[in-house]
């Protein structure tokens, strides 16, 4: 690759010369293509499936749904959960690090695997707090839990910043530690968050498919009436 790689990103510079309109999926996102492509973009975030109709009391555990890959950082919930002997609820199968993973759980973690769309949204509604320890582009996960009303302990990066409204629907925690992590656990079962499972709910509304639907027909349309 060293050799390849020069060529192969001034092939990439001039393709995106040529595109007419940039949509990211978060201003996390255009960030990067103002750094790399130098083009402006706007930001219509992706269509979340609220599918909750309903919101139902915590029945005392954490939950992480996620692949287990490096970046989306399941180690961190496993080991503060463990640590702390909270009950933490691992939803997800498949990457490189699952039997790491599995090694690293303590007796207060259960692993369930795969499961039914009806079965997640069960596991989401009975949550108290939903763990969101990587970084990701822009991040489905966070607003399906708050769609069912689950407040979201994130990692104070990426799109989560974008989703989740600080101290409201959710907290932060400044660094990808196991420390930050528990602290911000605390944090939250000490003062929770100001919202309440509806009002987390209801707001989870500005993320969903009809809204991205309105917002990216009315971009195009923007964009056909400019040439």
């Amino acid at each position: 690759m060293p050799p390849m790689i020069h060529k192969v990103r001034q092939w990439d510079y001039l393709a995106a010369q040529r595109v007419d309109y940039f949509v990211s999926n978060s201003d996390f996102v255009g960030k990067r293509i103002k750094k790399f492509y130098r083009r402006e973009s706007v930001t219509i975030h992706p269509g979340t499936q609220v599918s909750a109709k309903e919101v139902r009391e915590p029945e005392g555990y954490y939950l992480v749904v996620s692949r287990f890959v490096q970046y989306k950082r399941v180690d961190l919930a496993i080991k503060a959960c463990s640590e702390l002997g909270r009950k933490l609820i691992v939803i997800g199968s498949g990457g490189e690090k699952e039997q790491e993973l599995r090694t690293l759980a303590g007796p207060t973690v259960s692993f369930i695997g795969r499961v039914s769309d009806e079965e997640m949204l069960s596991y989401y509604l009975g949550a108290d707090a939903f763990l969101f320890p990587g970084v990701e582009d822009y991040g489905l996960t966070p607003v399906e839990a708050m769609s069912a009303g689950v407040p979201v302990l994130a990692f104070g990066k990426g799109g989560a910043l974008e989703t989740v409204s600080s101290d409201k629907t959710g907290l932060f925690f400044n660094e990808q530690t196991v420390e930050s992590l528990i602290d911000c656990i605390k944090r939250f079962e000490n003062e929770g968050v100001a919202y309440s499972r509806h009002q987390i709910s209801e707001y989870s509304r500005l993320f969903s498919s009809e809204v991205f639907r309105e917002k990216m027909l009315n971009y195009i349309e923007q964009c056909i009436l400019c040439e």
